[in-house]
């Protein structure tokens, strides 16, 4: 498996989140050790991308965190036309 980029990860994190969950299960969803995870939730609930609902135990990602999440997945869609094309040119080019 790939090295995830601190992008990559955060959006891993969001949405694990998205509908509520508990640490452990953000944790498990988001491939992270806790040390990790401890860091990262720490700078995102600092940041507001991330919110704590104290009753439930859970994090929840916010509406901000909701905005980056879909930034996120347009620049991953962006990004796989970008190199889909350029493999195009790459087949024109070989192909002469």
């Amino acid at each position: 498996m790939p090295r995830r980029d601190r992008v990559q990860i955060v959006a891993d994190i969001l949405d694990a989140a998205k509908d509520g969950a508990k640490q452990t299960q953000i944790m498990y969803r988001a491939r992270l050790s806790y040390k990790f995870l401890k860091e990262y939730m720490r700078r995102l609930l600092e940041e507001g991308l991330l919110t704590k609902d104290e009753t439930a135990q859970k994090y929840v990602t916010s509406k901000k965190g909701l905005q980056y999440l879909s930034s996120y997945d347009y620049l991953k869609r962006s990004i796989t036309v970008v190199e889909s094309k350029k493999a195009r040119l790459r087949e024109l080019v070989q192909g002469e």
